[in-house]
């Protein structure tokens, strides 16, 4: 209707959001055709609007499918749009997403100067919801590169800033990632407080995702502090979230992760009905490297109870998947775990050829578990002669 009337800017619109509605219904490959009819027919008619959406939805499009070059493209073009224009709110969102962008691509060094220039606008123009959120994003790119210390000072900063302007989901997300930091570097104490108050904070705000994951949080302090009993009371209370979501990452990973902490634990049988479970639920959502993560625990489990041959049928299939994944870190851990099920039943040729796939990758990468690891290769190898 809108192209028969020759109204060019709604046709932009529409074309706009059915390319959302596509996005949102997973067809990627029809909404970012969408959004590149849209982003013609915006610079045709000189909507510089309708050109900062359809840069910003195609940006988006190609986070969804992996493409982060090609969404780091959009973004750089939306910045230089932004720039033009002199619109100082749309420059720190484009930087802020271009920093994140060059996180997610391994240039931390990249995200760091992009967050800073758009930190320095959000401080001259007095943008304080911005300014919470880029502080935050800078404490991710600390943390992602394990300078914990920073990470803690720029979390610390945007609490602050959240708590100031009252923004209380923020100060959520804060205080969740202030928590992370502090297990990180051993200061569990320091961390069970900052998941407390982000679990708190959850529920005043009836934010259901948010109370999951803290949930979960507290589970792992629990769990790594050999407090089982309180671990396993949060993971089922997260579990429940999870499923009241519809969540089924979440509750795969937290099903492993509860897994996890029953074989800490000794209880062997629920550990292995945990990771059955993770499994399935990984299996349904096609999350691969997760499929290979539980099947490679699982196998471990069934050796501690001595069922190697399953162990050995789980090894066996995480190798495959992982291998499927392309991913060599994952597929030399569980070619190690494989090679020490094939010790465990007597089968040394095979537990060897295993281990000699883990060994090399870890040389490869310089590992500091490589030299023990070969060491111990050694000790198999020798068991053959």
């Amino acid at each position: 209707c809108a192209r028969r009337l020759g109204n060019r800017s709604l046709e932009g619109a529409l074309l706009g959001s059915l390319g959302l509605a596509y996005q949102k219904a997973g067809d990627i490959s029809k909404a970012i055709v969408l959004h590149e009819e849209r982003l013609h027919i915006a610079k045709n008619i000189a909507d510089v609007t309708g050109q900062m959406n359809a840069l910003g939805n195609l940006s988006s499009a190609y986070q969804a499918i992996g493409d982060l070059e090609l969404a780091r493209e959009y973004i750089v073009q939306l910045l230089k749009l932004n720039q033009n224009i002199g619109d100082a709110m749309a420059q720190v969102a484009a930087l802020g997403d271009l920093g994140l962008l060059e996180l997610k691509l391994g240039r931390s060094d990249w995200a760091v100067e992009q967050l800073h220039k758009a930190l320095t606008l959000t401080q001259q123009h007095n943008f304080q919801e911005h300014e919470c959120n880029i502080i935050g994003n800078l404490g991710l790119v600390y943390d992602s590169q394990e300078d914990y210390l920073n990470a803690i000072e720029h979390y610390r900063q945007a609490l602050a800033v959240a708590n100031e302007i009252n923004d209380q989901r923020s100060a959520g997300i804060w205080l969740g990632n202030l928590g992370g930091a502090y297990h990180s570097i051993g200061e569990y104490d320091r961390a069970k407080r900052c998941f407390q108050d982000a679990l708190s904070n959850a529920r005043l705000a009836g934010n259901t995702a948010g109370e999951a994951n803290q949930l979960a949080n507290l589970a792992v302090i629990y769990t790594d502090s050999n407090q089982y009993e309180s671990a396993e009371r949060y993971y089922l209370q997260a579990l429940e979230k999870a499923r009241q979501l519809g969540d089924h990452n979440s509750e795969g990973d937290w099903f492993g992760d509860l897994g996890t902490t029953y074989l800490n634990w000794d209880k062997v049988e629920r550990s292995i009905e945990c990771y059955q479970q993770a499994y399935l639920l990984a299996h349904a959502t096609e999350n691969l490297a997760r499929m290979c993560d539980w099947l490679m625990n699982l196998g471990n489990a069934y050796r501690r109870i001595n069922q190697l041959y399953l162990s050995i049928r789980c090894g066996q299939h995480a190798v495959e998947i992982a291998r499927q994944c392309d991913d060599p870190g994952r597929e030399a851990n569980c070619a190690w775990n494989l090679g020490l099920a094939h010790e465990a039943i007597g089968q040394y040729d095979q537990a060897a050829a295993m281990m000699k796939r883990a060994v090399k990758y870890e040389r490869s990468i310089e590992h500091p578990d490589a030299a023990a690891d070969a060491a111990y290769l050694d000790e198999v190898s020798q068991k053959l002669e």
